[in-house]
C-alpha cells in the first residue's frame, strides 16, 4: 500500500535516500510457512514427549537418584518455554527464520555431547539445557510467524500448525524406546539429535513476513532519526511490560493460568510412563501410553483451532473448559490405573484436552495483546509456562516421596488444573476492548513518512 507525501509514494522516498525494501513475498507463500513450521514442530518441537520414556531408561542406569532425574527431566521439557523470551530476542534482532535454523543446531549440539556423559551435571547443561533451548526456539519461532501471516485467522492456522506436536507426540516415545533396545541411551541421543537436526531444511523456508521487514525498516529509521535519550532499550522493554502486562489484567490472569496449566502438564507428562510402570505396565506399554498422548493431541489441535475461531464461542471458553475437563479426569487417576484399557484411555484423553489448551496460548495472547506486541507477549507467556514446567515434576515428586503415596502427586496435579479454570474466567472478566491487529504499513509507516519535525514516535 503507497502511503503519499507531497505526491512521491513512501517507497520511492526510501529509494532515494539509499534504502529499498524486498517485495512480501506472494500470498501464496503462507503455505509454505504453514507446511514448514508443521514438520519443525513435529521434528523439534514435539522432542519435550520423549521426556517420560527417556526418564526410565536413565534411572535404569542406576547412576542418578528420583530426585535429581526429577529436575532434569523438567529442565528439558521446561526449556521450550523458558526460553521464550530469549527467542523472542532472537526474532526481534534477525527474523524466526534465523530462530527456527538455530535451534535445529542447538539440538544437535545438546543431543550429541549428551551422548559422551554421564555426569548428571553435565547433562544438565547438554541434555536440560542446550537440547531444550534448542526445543524452546522452533516452538517459540514458528508459532510467532504464524502470527505475523495469519493474525486474523489465528487460532485455526496455529491448530493446523500445532497438530505437528500431537503427530509427535504420538511417534517420538514409540520411537525413542525402540531406539533404546535397539541402539542404547548413547546411540538414542545421537539418533534424536540428528532427527532435530531436520529443522534447519524447513527453518530455512520461512521468509520474513511483509510485517517482519517493516518493523525491521522502522526500528532502523528510528535509530537513525531519534535523539540517544530516546534509545534506551529498558526503558522501551520496560514501558512495553507497563502496557502488555501491568495494565492488561486479562493478560495478567491469562499468564497466571497459563503457570497453573504447566505445573500439572509437566507433572503429568514426566511421571505418568513411570507410573504406569510401577503399577504393572511394560516399557513397551508406558510408551505406548505416552504415544496415545500424541495421538489425542492431534486430533484436538485442528478442531480446537477451528472451534475457537469462532467469535461465538471463544477461545477463552475452550481454555477454562478444556482444563477443567483435564483437572477432572486427572483426580480419578486411581481409577484408570487399574487396567491397561483404563491407561491408554486417560492417556487419549489426557494428550487430548492438553492439545486444545497448548493451541489455544498464542491466540488468546494475540487476542489480549495485539499483534504489534506478540513476539513480546508470546515470549513472555512461554517464559512463565516454562517456569511452571520447570517445578511441577519436583512438587509432585516431592509430594509423591512425603506421602508414599503416587496417586496424591497427581491429585495435586488434577488441583492446579482446576485452578488455571478459575484464572480463564477471571481473565473473561476482566477482558478489554481487544487491540487493534492493523498492519504496520497502515499506521507506523504513515508516521515515518512525515517531516521530521512532525513525527510522533510509536511503539509497537
Amino acid at each position: 500500500m503507497a502511503i503519499e507525501q507531497e505526491g512521491v509514494p513512501t517507497s520511492a522516498k526510501l529509494e532515494s535516500t539509499g534504502e529499498t525494501t524486498n517485495p512480501p513475498p506472494p500470498d501464496r507463500w503462507r503455505w509454505v510457512i504453514v507446511v514448514s513450521a508443521f514438520f519443525s514442530m513435529f521434528l523439534c518441537g514435539s522432542m519435550g514427549y520423549i521426556t517420560g520414556v527417556v526418564h526410565i531408561s536413565l534411572d535404569e542406569t542406576g547412576l542418578y537418584g528420583v530426585e535429581e532425574l526429577a529436575w532434569l527431566g523438567s529442565l528439558f521439557n521446561c526449556m521450550f518455554a523458558l526460553t521464550g523470551p530469549a527467542a523472542s530476542f532472537v526474532i526481534s534482532m534477525f527474523s524466526c527464520r534465523v530462530c527456527v535454523v538455530l535451534s535445529g543446531v542447538t539440538c544437535l549440539i545438546g543431543f550429541a555431547l549428551s551422548s559422551v556423559v554421564t555426569d548428571i551435571r553435565l547433562l544438565f547443561i547438554t541434555y536440560g539445557f542446550l537440547a531444550g533451548l534448542g526445543r524452546g526456539l522452533t516452538y517459540t519461532g514458528s508459532l510467532v510467524i504464524v502470527g505475523y501471516y495469519f493474525p486474523k485467522d489465528s487460532s485455526l492456522v496455529t491448530g493446523l500448525c500445532t497438530t505437528g506436536v500431537g503427530l509427535g507426540m504420538f511417534v517420538h516415545p514409540r520411537l525413542t524406546q525402540a531406539l533404546l533396545d535397539f541402539y542404547g541411551l548413547e546411540g538414542t541421543f545421537r539418533l534424536i539429535g540428528a532427527i532435530s537436526f531436520q529443522t534447519c531444511v524447513f527453518g530455512s523456508l520461512m521468509r520474513p513476513s511483509k510485517f517482519e521487514r517493516e518493523r525491521q525498516l522502522i526500528e532502523k529509521r528510528r535509530k537513525e532519526e531519534e535523539n540517544p535519550e530516546t534509545q534506551n532499550r529498558f526503558l522501551n522493554f520496560w514501558n512495553t511490560f507497563l502496557t502488555v502486562v501491568i495494565k492488561n489484567v486479562s493478560f495478567s490472569f491469562i499468564v497466571l493460568g497459563a503457570i497453573m496449566f504447566s505445573i500439572g502438564f509437566s507433572a503429568v507428562l514426566v511421571l505418568l510412563p513411570d507410573f504406569y510402570y510401577k503399577n504393572g505396565a511394560t516399557k513397551q506399554e508406558a510408551a505406548m501410553a505416552a504415544s496415545l498422548t500424541g495421538l489425542g493431541g492431534f486430533i484436538s489441535r485442528t478442531l480446537v483451532g477451528i472451534g475457537s475461531n469462532d467469535v461465538n464461542i471463544g477461545k477463552m471458553v475452550f481454555f477454562s473448559g478444556t482444563n477443567g475437563i483435564i483437572g477432572t479426569l486427572t483426580f480419578f487417576m486411581s481409577i484408570f490405573v487399574k487396567t491397561l484399557t483404563g491407561r491408554y484411555i486417560y492417556a487419549f484423553l489426557f494428550g487430548t484436552y492438553v492439545g486444545s489448551v497448548l493451541t489455544l496460548l498464542t491466540p488468546i495472547t494475540m487476542d489480549s495483546v495485539g499483534v504489534n506486541n506478540l513476539a513480546f507477549g508470546v515470549g513472555f507467556m512461554m517464559f512463565f509456562t516454562g517456569a511452571g514446567c520447570l517445578v511441577g515434576p519436583p512438587i509432585a515428586v516431592a509430594i509423591w516421596q512425603t506421602s508414599g503415596d503416587y496417586i496424591k502427586a497427581f491429585l495435586f496435579a488434577g488441583m492446579v488444573f482446576s485452578v488455571a479454570t478459575l484464572c480463564g474466567f477471571l481473565s473473561e472478566l476482566c477482558k478489554r476492548k481487544p487491540p487493534s491487529t492493523e498492519s504496520v504499513t497502515e499506521s507506523t509507516l504513515t508516521i515515518i513518512s512525515r517531516p521530521r519535525e512532525e513525527q510522533i514516535v510509536e511503539r509497537f
